[in-house]
């Protein structure tokens, strides 16, 4: 019994021979030294722009902020949506339809290439498909007034040619 005790005794003091104030010597690679690092230095945290004296006064008066641009579309979407125009005024409409469904797979939340879809497919005849597409573009439309105009008048269109 007294042999336990005294191996117990050992055992806990041997875990608790490391300090937390001390820190374990590093241990080398069999290669060689670990490489060194320098420290990173701190970066400012960087919030949203402050508003400006206009955007301010703007607020004051409950006028709204300009609707932010859109985003840039990649290379890739633009140069299928100048071939969609291409083969609308060639007349090829199912070409058309599945450049622009292409488009859209690569920007799948572009308003204008679904406004562009939903038209094809009005011309198409395809009026459900046209309404689907068109209310697609009308909810990615956010706050582009024009586009929202162009969208609405062509799901009038759609709806009375059924």
């Amino acid at each position: 019994m007294r042999i336990l005790f005294v191996a117990v005794l050992f055992t806990l003091t041997a875990c608790t021979s490391l300090r937390p104030s001390e820190t374990p010597t590093p241990v080398e690679s069999v290669e060689g030294p670990a490489p060194t690092t320098s420290p990173v230095p701190e970066q400012p945290v960087v919030g949203p722009p402050l508003p400006t004296e206009q955007e301010r006064a703007d607020a004051a008066r409950g006028s709204a902020p300009p609707a932010p641009s859109p985003p840039e579309r990649p290379a890739a979407t633009a140069a299928l949506l100048t071939q969609v125009e291409a083969a609308v005024a060639a007349g090829e409409l199912e070409r058309a339809a599945a450049l622009a469904e292409r488009a859209l797979r690569i920007t799948p939340r572009d308003a204008p290439t679904w406004y562009t879809l939903a038209n094809i497919q009005y011309q198409q005849g395809r009026y459900d498909d046209a309404e689907g597409s068109a209310q697609r573009a009308l909810s990615f439309a956010g706050g582009n007034d024009p586009l929202q105009r162009r969208i609405n008048a062509l799901l009038g269109t759609i709806r009375s040619a059924r």
